[in-house]
């Protein structure tokens, strides 16, 4: 059985004017194969996602060590592993089985523990750590919605927590996109970065819903406007858009508003909306003739073709090829969504 260390700070203040900490990890004995796979990487200052990979017929133990901890929210979509953590409490040792749809929600400073992972099948999770600061910016009104434990927490009444619970399916589709994800390179960041913002405000969302089922949040005008301004920055800029934080800051917003606001206005994240946007443009562009599928595809922002063919046959239903083929031969070919 491989025998897998893992150490983990949260940085509190790493200077430069930096109000939001760091995440600091160091693993040995970890595999240098397909087989393993973990990776931590920020989504902006404060936020980082993390994913972790265990292919079948791999057995392994990893004993964790945390000194200080941001608030992490993790999410297991494949295998079962037994937990058990000493530091949680005063005395004795905290345990629990992960396995497929639970959803924890956790800091765990000046603790320690490890993981069995000795099974036949794979292992695949995700997670969202966050600042303490960070979140509470997130949550404003809502503080007072979110379980009694992580309100102690933020507001520094207590020092560590977890919360085991379900995903929701909204959550868990999140969740499988991300370890799905179809694209690469700049694209790709894009795409991960969008997805976290996503999956954080559905974790909020389900955090607080206990108090707000069935309650739609109601934007105000100044945030509609926020919205349809990011819109427009977006389709002005499609062939280099801002990330996330940059279009909220553009459009006088934070990237919370920003996903909620463009699922209430336009039933889509920002980066849906994007791609959307990108499939129409091309459907005009050959329907207008003088151009083939390599040349719409870089117009509207596509260095890879075949990227662009399986989005806008994932849009339309038909490939682009098969459709300027109609349109140059008079026909019409029926373009669904």
């Amino acid at each position: 059985m491989q025998k897998i260390l893992f150490k983990s700070d949260y940085i509190s203040s790493i200077g430069n004017g930096n109000k939001y900490g760091k995440v600091i990890y160091q693993i040995k004995n970890l595999p240098d194969n397909d087989i393993w796979r973990f990776k931590i990487f920020s989504v902006k200052p404060g936020f980082y996602l993390s994913y972790i990979l265990n292919r079948p017929g791999e057995t392994a133990e990893v004993f964790f060590e945390t000194c200080h901890s941001p608030v992490e929210f993790s999410y297991c979509l494949a295998g079962k592993n037994n937990i058990r953590i000493w530091g949680l409490k005063n005395k004795g040792v905290y345990e629990f089985q992960s396995r497929p749809g639970i959803n924890v929600v956790s800091s765990l400073s000046n603790t320690h523990g490890n993981m069995n992972y000795s099974f036949n099948g794979s292992t695949l999770g995700v997670g969202l750590l966050v600042d303490p600061q960070l979140l509470l910016s997130y949550l404003d009104s809502e503080l007072n919605k979110i379980p009694k434990s992580l309100k102690a927490f933020l507001e520094g009444r207590r020092m560590r927590f977890i919360q085991p619970s379900e995903m929701t399916p909204a959550i868990h589709m999140a969740v499988s996109q991300i370890i799905n994800s179809p694209y690469t390179g700049n694209v790709g960041k894009l795409f991960l970065e969008s997805k976290a913002i996503e999956l954080l405000a559905l974790q909020i969302e389900a955090l607080t819903s206990h108090a707000v089922a069935n309650q739609k949040r109601k934007l105000q005008k100044k945030d509609i406007d926020a919205i349809y301004a990011a819109r427009d920055i977006l389709i002005n800029n499609m062939h280099a858009p801002p990330s996330l934080v940059s279009l909220a800051r553009l459009a006088g917003t934070n990237e919370f508003k920003l996903k909620i606001g463009f699922k209430q206005v336009f039933n889509m994240t920002a980066f849906g909306f994007l791609r959307d946007h990108k499939m129409k443009q091309a459907c005009k562009m050959m329907e207008k003739g003088g151009m083939n599928v390599s040349e719409v595809a870089w117009e509207i922002g596509y260095s890879n073709v075949s990227h662009f063919i399986k989005a806008y046959r994932h849009k339309f239903g038909v490939n682009p090829g098969v459709f300027l083929k109609k349109i140059r031969h008079g026909g019409q070919v029926a373009r669904g969504r």
